[in-house]
């Protein structure tokens, strides 16, 4: 009897040790690392075509490397002076009289082209329910953000006699969806006052590593 119980005792410490055992080897085993996703970029390359009419006159090209979700920002231009100016409102001026102006000293603007674009493989949109909600791009295409300003003195013809120097500025933002490794207009952009006008044309390539 005394050895059916010491028997029975050691079943009994088996059965309930070795689900401990597993236990706290399972508790002392680091978790599995998640398998990181491959990194992908993309080839854009955005030409600005200018048109005199129908007349294509200028092209100019651009081209870098954009990570999906990432900003890319691009500048090329100068920092000129321009000077100051206030209108001087002395007493005793004729009614109708053109305004005169004095200087107050030079301020630097920005001229020339100012561009920032962003590649989209997913975007964020309002659900059914007005909830917030993730969706991918169609097969073969990218969600495609971008912001372009131009920059420049207007010419002679445009500022008053004895005005302060005028900067005639262009820009146009697009939030859209692009066909990979197809040229694509994204924008038109009409000059005020002129019969000129500038094309952008974005090609987006997925990039193969």
């Amino acid at each position: 009897m005394k050895r059916n119980s010491i028997l029975i005792g050691t079943l009994l410490l088996v059965t309930l040790g070795v689900p401990m055992l597993a236990q706290e080897r399972q508790a002392n085993t680091p978790p599995a690392e998640k398998p990181l996703s491959q990194a992908t970029a993309y080839r854009v390359v955005v030409q600005l075509q200018e048109f005199e009419g129908e007349k294509r006159i200028n092209t100019r090209s651009y081209d870098f490397i954009a990570r999906p979700g990432e900003f890319t920002n691009f500048r090329n231009g100068l920092r000129i002076p321009v000077p100051g100016s206030k209108e001087d409102s002395t007493s005793g001026a004729a009614a109708g009289a053109t305004p005169q102006f004095k200087s107050e000293g030079p301020k630097y603007e920005d001229v020339g082209l100012s561009m920032m674009a962003r590649v989209k493989e997913e975007d964020i949109t309002r659900g059914e329910h007005r909830d917030t909600v993730w969706v991918k791009m169609p097969a073969g295409t990218v969600g495609f953000d971008f912001d372009i300003e131009l920059t420049a003195l207007a010419t002679q013809e445009q500022v008053s006699a004895g005005g302060p120097p005028v900067l005639r500025v262009t820009s146009q933002r697009v939030n859209g969806i692009v066909p990979l490794d197809k040229p694509t207009v994204i924008a038109t952009l009409d000059e005020v006052n002129s019969n000129r006008r500038m094309q952008v044309e974005a090609t987006i390539t997925k990039m193969k590593f």
